[in-house]
């Protein structure tokens, strides 16, 4: 019979590439087996140019190692104190189009990789890439995950489609990331965060401006399947055909959970305080609008939501601040009772002692100022 020895551990190695595990095997004459573990260390990002540069590794881990200021890729940043932060003709972003979005919408050229923000900011990113397609910070994404950064002053144009500050095309994760303050504006699926998603947005929110034609909306232009949870928007949203709040067009089994919208909206056709067009199994639950909305043509047009062939359950609209009574689908009210959490039945707050409280009421005097908010917001945060 042979006698069963397990192998172990006689010392552990780290490098920068890896871990080399050296094992012991008794009755073996003191043989030593060498066994690699290779596991990939993040790439860490503290300037503009290495934030550039991440094109060159679509598939790697990255974070920002501080708040990264990207005013040098404007063509009219000149005269800064900071001679570093003048647009440079002969730099890397000397055609004067700004930032090249990190992945494109060809299928073999997406961002594949992971980027943690570590709670940083990207000040003063510009784009003004008018003949591309999936145009942001990350042009466009495939199974990646973005998390734990905020946009600041992000100017993004696009004569194209596919337009956001931070993925013009979403297809993996993106969770607590933020951009406020900037603008977004495309012809077609122009949203504040993401231009197109199909995947997964998470506790996160814009703030700022957003202009289009077709499917223009305050956090995401066009949403595909995936989710949108524990998210919103505030500001403007300007578009022609299927505008939102929120979102212009959620379609094809896409579902908004517990989200909001307190920014105005006008468009034409098919446009509404939160989604402009919901429809093709997608679903709204658990939110609402408490913007203005207008539109020059009056058809499909609601507090709430312009069109809907979809599911809308457990939302609301403000009717008094929206100008609209009527809404394809949720539940209209003054202002007052906006801003009672008792009227918005199925919904947890956390005043009620549960596990999972999504919403709350901001506490900051006088108390009854202030629409719901998430409960991941700071006070003084919450619309009013």
């Amino acid at each position: 019979m042979f006698k069963r020895y397990s192998r172990k551990p006689f010392f552990l190695l780290m490098s920068a590439v890896g871990f080399l595990l050296l094992t012991a095997v008794p009755g073996f004459c003191g043989r030593v087996a060498l066994t690699t573990i290779f596991v990939e260390q993040d790439i860490p990002i503290a300037t503009c140019q290495e934030l550039q540069d991440m094109q060159n590794g679509l598939t790697k881990k990255y974070h920002l190692t501080c708040d990264v200021e990207c005013l040098m890729t404007n063509p009219s940043s000149t005269g800064n104190l900071n001679p570093q932060l003048d647009f440079d003709p002969a730099g890397p972003w000397g055609d004067r189009k700004g930032f090249m979005p990190i992945g494109n919408y060809t299928s073999a050229s997406k961002f594949e990789g992971t980027f943690d923000g570590r709670g940083h900011v990207i000040k003063d990113l510009y784009m003004n890439r008018n003949s591309e397609v999936a145009v942001g910070l990350f042009g466009s994404t495939s199974r990646a995950n973005i998390h734990d950064v905020g946009l600041v002053n992000a100017n993004i144009t696009s004569a194209d489609r596919m337009t956001g500050s931070l993925v013009g095309e979403n297809k993996g994760t993106i969770r607590n990331c933020y951009s406020t303050g900037g603008s977004v504006s495309a012809n077609d699926k122009a949203g504040g965060l993401v231009g197109k998603g199909c995947g997964t947005i998470e506790n996160s929110y814009f703030t700022g401006n957003v202009t289009g034609d077709f499917c223009t909306g305050g956090l995401v232009g066009y949403k595909s399947r995936g989710t949108i949870e524990n998210s919103y928007s505030i500001g403007s949203v300007s578009g022609s055909r299927t505008s939102g709040g929120l979102v212009g067009d959620n379609r094809n089994g896409a579902t908004i959970n517990n989200s909001y919208s307190a920014g105005s909206v006008s468009g034409s056709r098919a446009s509404g305080g939160l989604v402009g067009d919901n429809r093709n199994g997608a679903t709204i639950n658990n939110s609402y609008s408490a913007g203005s909305v207008s539109s020059t043509g009056g058809m499909f047009t609601g507090g709430l939501v312009g069109q809907s062939i979809g599911t809308v359950e457990d939302s609301y609209w403000d009717k008094t601040t929206s100008g609209w009574d009527i809404s394809d689908g949720g539940t209209g009210m003054l202002t007052a009772d906006m801003k009672d959490e008792d009227n918005f039945t199925g919904w947890a707050f956390e005043s009620v002692p549960a596990d999972g409280a999504t919403w709350k009421m901001d506490t900051i005097t006088p108390v009854g100022n202030y629409y719901p908010c998430l409960n991941w917001q700071a006070n003084g945060t919450c619309p009013k």
